[in-house]
């Protein structure tokens, strides 16, 4: 049985990096939690990669799932400017883990 969150294909689907090269926001929605993200489409591309635009899949930061998340996309308009909040990449924080071992035995990996 198909998937039911996927839309049937058309001609051309956008593209991650198509959306990038025209400066396009994402706009990604829950459809649970009724939460709204902003997102650059050069962001996205860095971090997820190139993939279609209809297809992306976000999980939501409050229900912990991508089952109700929908993505779509715009072009910046003149009143977003210094008005859309935009989530952008932070910083990567490494997490040192720490394991019990016999005294001689190799550390694991």
């Amino acid at each position: 049985m198909p998937e039911s969150h996927r839309k049937p294909k058309s001609r051309h689907e956008l593209m991650l990096a198509e959306a990038a090269a025209h400066g396009m926001i994402v706009k990604v929605w829950c459809s649970l939690c009724r939460r709204t993200s902003y997102y650059l489409a050069t962001d996205l591309l860095a971090v997820y990669g190139d993939q279609p635009l209809f297809d992306f899949r976000l999980e939501c930061s409050r229900d912990k799932t991508d089952a109700h998340v929908h993505a779509t996309y715009r072009w910046p308009e003149t009143g977003d400017y210094g008005h859309l909040p935009i989530r952008r990449p932070g910083r990567v924080i490494v997490t040192q883990t720490w394991h019990t071992v016999k005294l001689g035995d190799p550390a694991p990996e």
